[in-house]
């Protein structure tokens, strides 16, 4: 009930000028609506009520391709308005002034971004150190922790989260393609069909991640266990991140709260996200010098292509194992020069079922699963 109230909570600040989660998380964890209004049970559920509907309709004039920009501000504001008569009319006079008190008291806006406040070499160089702690130090942790759960796992659970791994990884490369493609030749797609690819792609991500929900349910307390073991740990990469930040920034103040709420919670396991992580996963290779990045389509019954990356010129030989490691067929060999490359193979004559793709190079290698259908 109490995560219930929040959300609601939020909502409506956000519609009455806004509260970011971020803070409100940070500064007021763990006091409740009802708490902080007094709400009885009916209010709480009118207002889930009233959040849903609205929820509804800015999402239904966001899609409405037959209004002008100034048609839909125009409507956004009176929204808002009727959003706001709803709530007064649900809580009490003195209800609705504190709920304006609370949303007023903490001057909750956005504030900058890092590329408002720092130079690009510098966020260049902040990226780079906080990815590289995140890889180092909490990567590693979290892996651990998903291949203790793999060990409980039943087969039609991995079979389940292996089919839609697969499709998440198709989806982002049809994704990246498109972007790609319309990057280099342009495109002739209005922004009203941009928008709708776009929506089909979330709805395609949600209707797989859906799949998953009883796999999330059958062990979401054991990932909550899990999560609960790195807790200690999760707070000393809290404090080493932020003295990170401060590298940059003299003190917590000046840091961006956009980049405050993005570094709130290192490590922290969403348990959709972290069914999803492949526990062979191997993290040494976005740190080497070469890397597979898409294979599309993937999973498919005939030709693919495989894009990947060097960053220096050497020599490199890709192969196509089965799931056992054995040679199945060589892709490609020989000298490589630094960049990009793309290669293309055809998988149409072999049996059903899973392989792997290995890029070596200078005595290192790494893998990209495939699934042929």
């Amino acid at each position: 009930m109490k995560k219930l109230f929040l959300n609601v909570y939020l909502a409506l600040t956000l519609s009455l000028g806004g509260i970011p989660a971020s803070l409100l998380a940070q500064e007021n964890q763990k006091t409740s609506l009802s708490e902080l209004l007094a709400l009885s049970e009916d209010q709480a559920k009118q207002l889930k009520s009233t959040r849903k509907a609205h929820r509804q309709e800015l999402r239904s004039l966001k899609e409405n391709t037959d209004l002008s920009q100034e048609e839909k501000m125009e409507a956004l504001q009176k929204l808002k308005s009727q959003h706001e008569e709803v709530v007064r009319s649900i809580l009490s006079e003195d209800q609705f002034e504190k709920l304006q008190e609370l949303v007023s008291s903490r001057k909750m806006q956005k504030g900058p971004r890092l590329k408002d406040v720092l130079e690009p070499e510098q966020r260049k160089a902040l990226g780079q150190e906080i990815r590289a702690y995140q890889r180092e130090n909490i990567a590693p942790i979290i892996l651990g922790q998903r291949q203790k759960l793999e060990a409980s796992l039943d087969a039609s659970s991995k079979q389940k989260i292996e089919e839609v791994r697969l499709a998440m990884a198709e989806l982002k490369a049809e994704r990246k393609a498109l972007k790609n493609q319309v990057k280099e030749e342009g495109s002739d797609l209005s922004p009203e069909e941009k928008q709708a690819k776009r929506q089909q792609f979330k709805e395609q991500v949600k209707t797989q991640m859906e799949t998953l929900r009883p796999v999330l349910e059958q062990y979401g307390e054991e990932i909550e266990s899990l999560r609960e073991e790195i807790s200690a740990q999760s707070a000393t990469w809290k404090e080493d991140i932020q003295n990170i930040l401060l590298k940059y920034f003299e003190n917590t103040q000046e840091i961006p709260r956009r980049s405050i709420k993005r570094m709130q919670k290192p490590g922290h396991i969403n348990k959709m996200r972290f069914l999803l992580l492949d526990p062979n996963k191997d993290l040494s290779a976005k740190s080497a010098k070469g890397r597979l990045k898409n294979l599309y389509p993937n999973p498919s019954t005939g030709a693919r292509r495989l894009d990947y990356d060097l960053k220096e010129d050497t020599f490199v030989r890709i192969q196509l194992l089965d799931a056992q490691g054995n040679l199945v067929r060589p892709l490609e060999e020989g000298p490589k020069k630094a960049g990009s490359h793309s290669m293309e193979f055809d998988t149409g004559l072999l049996q059903p079922g899973a392989y792997v793709i290995r890029l070596e190079y200078d005595g290192k290698q790494e893998t990209k699963r495939v699934q042929i259908r």
